[in-house]
């Protein structure tokens, strides 16, 4: 069997796959939970296939406390022959943006430029044109991240609990906070998507811990799971089984 792990800012994700099937999963950002869950499927790992954002001192540093070390382990790095990027330098693409670009070329329908926007620890917009190519795109910080910033650098915009069911003008400092940030949000999204329809139709694919927050705005949207991870098999050419691409539009 094959664990692909997907280690991200705030979690790691882990899928055990066997002949294109996921037979287990998990996800926390708790290292002493996942061990617990490693523990149990160590009889059954094979291979070790890794993507991760942190740095090669912390992703090294979490392995070893996940006694991941003694299997045999595979990096997935930037390659230009499975997707180019036009990035000034590729290498300095994150792999998880360009992971899920790989996996969104995969899924979409041919020929179909598409918007992937990754909604997490921080939010990410990358654009594939139609021929597959990825093409740039923009980075800001997550939902939580910006209400934490807000925090951080005044003394009276504190909000608790941020609301984010609503967009509209706000009439307490909560929902000023939230509906500001998450409309802002919105915006840039379908800035980036209007113009690029000026072309032609686009497919959009929304994944990442907060991406259900931003589902209802964008209602035409598809929503993948695990868009990383898919990208993480497509890299290492492991079939992309129709079930494993969970799709809710």
């Amino acid at each position: 069997m094959t664990l692909f792990i997907d280690i991200g800012n705030s979690r790691s994700k882990f899928w055990l796959v066997v002949a294109g099937k996921i037979v287990d999963s998990f996800s926390d950002s708790n290292a002493q939970a996942a061990l617990m869950w490693l523990q149990q499927q160590e009889a059954n790992i094979k291979r070790v296939i890794i993507a991760s954002v942190r740095t090669k001192e912390a992703t090294e540093q979490l392995l070893q406390s996940l006694l991941l070390m003694r299997h045999e382990v595979v990096f997935v790095s930037y390659n230009e022959a499975l997707l180019c990027s036009e990035y000034e330098n590729p290498c300095q693409l994150g792999i998880d943006r360009w992971l899920a670009a790989l996996a969104a070329k995969n899924i979409r329908q041919a020929a179909q430029p598409v918007i992937i926007v990754d909604a997490g620890t921080a939010i990410t917009l990358d654009v594939l044109s139609a021929d597959g190519n990825h093409l740039g795109g923009y980075i800001l910080p997550g939902l939580s991240m910006q209400v934490a910033a807000l925090g951080q650098h005044t003394d009276k915009v504190q909000v608790g609990k941020p609301e984010w069911s609503d967009v509209r003008i706000g009439q307490n400092t909560q929902d000023c906070v939230s509906h500001g940030i998450l409309a802002t949000v919105i915006s840039l999204i379908r800035h980036v998507k209007s113009d690029m329809e000026q072309e032609a139709p686009v497919t959009l694919y929304l994944t990442g811990g907060d991406a259900k927050v931003l589902m209802p705005f964008i209602p035409e949207a598809i929503y993948v799971q695990e868009l990383v991870l898919l990208g993480l098999m497509s890299a290492t050419k492991f079939p992309l089984i129709q079930r494993l691409v969970q799709c809710e539009v």
